[in-house]
């Protein structure tokens, strides 16, 4: 035997084996004909040459590596998409609108003090105001008695008036304007 060439029916099977190995590694079919044989090309010569027809077993295998490669999963949960941006930083709400207030401190055998406010009004300039006191029921109303005290109000103090006078039951119905445009009134017994 010569060593330097293999016998054609060795180098057939070889082929065969090595084709078939070769379609086991890339996933795909193989079919292995020669001429002359069932599945070879029909009227070709008795030459020693194979062919081959690779036929494709499934969907093809994309490049791990490439640019436009998707993920394989893994069997890990995909991972949670990016938290939204936060939100801009809110405008500061709008200033509350100022309000009169109008409150009583203990009685007094000389009178009684009153105490003016304006709310949410702090670093806001005076205000002139006027106070107006009406009799309308009891003692006082007998001398038809009526009282209007002009005074500011600054910021957020509160200004003191001191209403002069015995109390004597009087139902005073009091009105309190101010040249801002606020305005309130209450009743109120002295």
């Amino acid at each position: 035997m010569n060593l330097g060439q293999s016998s054609p029916r060795y180098r057939r099977s070889g082929i065969r084996t090595a084709a078939a190995l070769a379609a086991l590694i890339a996933g795909v079919g193989t079919v292995v004909s020669e001429p002359g044989e069932p599945g070879g090309a029909a009227g070709a010569s008795t030459s020693r040459s194979a062919n081959f027809s690779l036929i494709a077993t499934g969907e093809p295998t994309p490049d791990p590596f490439g640019p436009t490669a998707e993920k394989i999963p893994t069997g890990a949960p995909p991972a949670a998409a990016p938290a939204a941006a936060a939100p801009p930083a809110a405008a500061p709400p709008p200033q509350l609108p100022s309000e009169l207030r109008v409150r009583y401190g203990d009685a007094r055998p000389n009178g009684i003090p009153a105490f003016v406010s304006i709310t949410n009004n702090a670093g806001k300039p005076g205000v002139g105001c006027s106070y107006a006191a009406v009799a309308v029921a009891g003692l006082g109303t007998a001398v038809n008695y009526n009282s209007t005290v002009h005074f500011s109000v600054n910021g957020a103090e509160e200004t003191r008036l001191d209403r002069p006078g015995p109390a004597t039951g009087t139902t005073w119905h009091v009105t309190v304007t101010c040249d801002n445009g606020l305005s309130t009134s209450l009743d109120h017994v002295y």
